[in-house]
């Protein structure tokens, strides 16, 4: 059958069984000097399959009762009069009716099974899809916006909330979905992985329910996996990451020891010899030589000074307490 005519069937379900009953007769009247009795009443076990089929248990009942009469009616004596003249009529109806019975229940199974298997197709396709936008992300306010939004749209629910739990043990709303209604039945989720509790995924149910069916809450449990495997996977980046940048700093550390370390002893060793010179008791230095050395002294003091004054000022940017004012300046003007 053709979507378009199943819609129909789907929207007026009476109307359509009496139509195909209808179309049948016509045909069956054209026909019937060519056929006997008996299978002009098996075309009418047929028709009333396909409106078991096609449009449900009450219409295809229904469908059997007037295929009984019509078939009563316009195809056995006495023709246009309703009569039970033979003990196997009612039986006939009967087996119309359990015909009916039986084909319309096995397709609404059918149906039910189809539709389910659809709905579980599109949910493993979204949580495919989620799992492969979680793998690629690393921020983790971006995926639990994406998740608190799949969750209420899946569940069809009107809102939907992530709650992170704090140092002292209560729960703080990192992510939501939809406005929370002020009367409305919770359903619940903890986000664990492994040994580790990170907080609730939590739904609103509404004013139509009061719970989650069993797929339903299973379906809110795994994205609450998700979500906590997300955060674990987050955090444990950003530790990398602060790993990796301590242990560059050290690196830099000790590079920028030892490249100092020569501006360091340069200066020492200078002030070193100049103050021994001085010192020396065999030789008597005139005035101007003793001035000549307090100046060495006191530049290379001061060479020290500037070299020291770099390192503090580079440990207390590393601290926060000396912040960096950040501009364009001339080079020259800021190295010597």
């Amino acid at each position: 059958m053709t979507p378009r005519l199943q819609a129909i069937a789907s929207a007026h379900p009476y109307l359509w069984c009496l139509g195909i009953i209808a179309l049948s007769t016509g045909l069956l009247w054209f026909v019937q000097p060519y056929i006997y009795a008996d299978n002009i009443s098996l075309c009418y076990l047929i028709v009333v399959l396909v409106c078991a089929v096609t449009a449900g248990r009450v219409p295809a009942v229904i469908s059997a009762f007037a295929s009984f009469l019509v078939f009563k009616f316009f195809f056995v004596e006495p023709l246009f009069a309703l009569t039970v003249a033979n003990i196997t009529d009612p039986l006939q109806l009967l087996s119309f009716i359990i015909a009916a019975l039986i084909a319309s229940t096995i397709t609404l199974h059918a149906r039910d099974q189809a539709a389910v298997a659809r709905a579980q197709a599109r949910e493993m396709s979204i949580l495919y899809d989620v799992s492969q936008s979680i793998s690629a992300e690393l921020n983790f306010e971006r995926i639990a916006s994406v998740i608190v939004e799949i969750t209420r749209q899946l569940l069809g629910c009107p809102a939907c909330q992530l709650a992170l739990a704090r140092g002292d043990g209560s729960l703080e709303v990192f992510a939501s979905s939809g406005d929370w209604p002020a009367y409305s039945a919770t359903a619940n989720a903890t986000l664990r992985a492994g040994e580790q509790t990170f907080g609730t995924l939590r739904v609103a149910l509404g004013s139509q329910r009061t719970s989650l069916n069993r797929t339903q809450q299973q379906l809110l449990e795994t994205l609450a996996t998700q979500a906590a495997l997300a955060l674990e996977r987050s955090r444990l980046a950003h530790s990398a990451a602060r790993a990796e940048a301590l242990a560059a700093s050290d690196r830099l550390k000790s590079t920028l020891i030892s490249a100092v370390s020569h501006d360091l002893r340069t200066p020492l060793a200078a002030i070193s010899a100049a103050a021994d010179e001085l010192m020396a008791d065999d030789v008597q230095w005139t005035g101007p030589a003793v001035l000549d050395f307090a100046q060495i002294i006191k530049d290379e003091a001061t060479q020290l000074y500037h070299v020291v004054s770099n390192l503090l000022d580079l440990t207390r940017i590393e601290a926060g307490v000396l912040q960096p004012q950040r501009g364009w300046y001339n080079v020259a003007e800021i190295i010597y």
